[in-house]
């Protein structure tokens, strides 16, 4: 099961998005679709909302969804050691990927 696990990570967390992805296009499918009654109703007058993406009020969020008791500093450096980690295995698959072999 280690073996496994250690040579196959990557194709089972694409396979666990891949779920995930589904079951949000199936709950989108499924949900009522209103948006065109209320767009005849009101019109095409929307206003601009205000656009401020607070990064405290997100982690703020989470840290409340979590465990009580841990740091904010320790809550912030973890945030941020599981998103630079993502981004490493992504770059990593990107740049591993070898061209096919030139045929003579």
């Amino acid at each position: 099961m280690k073996k496994f696990l250690s040579k196959n990570w990557k194709t089972i967390l694409i396979i666990i998005a891949g779920i995930f992805i589904v079951l949000n296009i199936v709950n989108k499918c499924i949900a009522p679709h209103t948006l065109v009654g209320e767009y005849a109703k009101y019109g095409p007058d929307v206003e601009a909302s205000d656009f401020n993406i607070n990064a405290d009020k997100i982690i703020n969020e989470v840290k409340e969804s979590a465990p009580a008791g841990i740091p904010n500093n320790i809550f912030r450096i973890a945030v941020i050691f599981a998103v630079g980690l993502l981004v490493v295995a992504i770059i990593s698959d990107i740049s591993n990927k070898k061209p096919a072999p030139k045929k003579k």
